[in-house]
Order: C-alpha cells, then structure tokens, then sequence
C-alpha cells in the first residue's frame, strides 16, 4: 500500500502510488483493456473509463508543462508505480516505443505483427523547405508536426499545418 490521493474527476475514489483504486475500504478490480490496466469509476450516475497511469500520474506527477501522454519509463505498460511513469509529448512517447523495441510500424497496437506488413507509406516533402520524409511515422517522430495533420494535408482535407504544405513526391 502506498500514499492515496482523491481521483480529482471522481473524488469518492483515491489512487496510490503504486496504482491502486478504493472507494472507501474495497479496493477496485483493475481491468486490462489494450496492455493497460484500466477502471471503471462512477460519478453522478455516469461511467468514466480511466487508465490507471494517467490517474497516477496526474495524481503524484507535476505536469507544469500540459503535457498529453503518460509514458512507462520501463515500457512495461502494467508497472504504474510513480516511479516508473512521466508526462511526455506525443513525440517523445513515439520515440521511447520504438527506441526500446515496443512498437514497429508493421506492428499493431498490442506488439503483434501485422500480416500485412503495416500500411504502404509514399514518400512526401514540405513544399516550403524540401525536406522529405519516407512514411508519416518520420514526420511525427521528428516533433514539430503531427502524422494525422500532414496526412489531412495530403488527402486535401486540410491546406496547411503549422504553416507548411506537404505535397507527394
């Protein structure tokens, strides 16, 4: 058992630091959804599904910077100690899976492969600087863009991101 703190959005709930949900003395059964663990917390009537990191993290972890995702330090997604979690951009937590061998673009959401291979990617370039990037996944990983934006940009769903145009080459 750890330190508790109340569950902002559900305050009759606390979590730990170790990743643990009560409500008063029972300790909630943890569900896991995706590699995660998850949980059920009810307020008002209504159902909010939850992943324990994100609880911890915005229980016991500073985030002074709004940062959108919480990484697992370790990779392993069931390990939501505070000590193995930190807030991260988007980017930054693209670049840990793939550093530490925990995702693969051929790989799907759960680490199995694809038999398909992944999606065919085709090269693009930013009309304004040239720079060309092999498949979406380089562009978001490079930081300064998002894939599903360049991806709206290239279907013509969208003009522009962040001020650039892309174009296929």
């Amino acid at each position: 058992m750890g330190t508790w703190s109340k569950i902002a959005e559900c305050p009759n709930y606390e979590v730990s630091k170790n990743g643990e949900i009560r409500r008063g003395n029972h300790i909630k059964t943890l569900i896991e959804h995706n590699g995660y663990y998850t949980v059920d917390l009810y307020s008002n009537g209504k159902r909010i599904k939850r992943r324990i990191s994100r609880l911890v993290a915005q229980a016991f972890i500073p985030n002074p910077d709004g940062l959108p995702d919480v990484n697992h330090k370790d990779g392993n997604k069931l390990n939501n100690s505070v000590e193995n979690l930190e807030w991260v951009t988007k980017s930054e937590n693209m670049q840990h899976a793939i550093k530490n061998g925990l995702w693969h673009p051929s790989y799907g959401m759960l680490g199995k492969k694809n038999p398909n291979g992944g999606r065919k990617s085709k090269p693009f370039r930013i009309v304004e600087t040239g720079q060309v990037f092999n498949k979406l996944l380089e562009a978001d990983c490079d930081g300064r863009f998002t894939s599903t934006k360049i991806n709206d940009c290239l279907k013509g769903r969208q003009k522009t991101h962040r001020g650039y145009h892309f174009e296929y080459v």
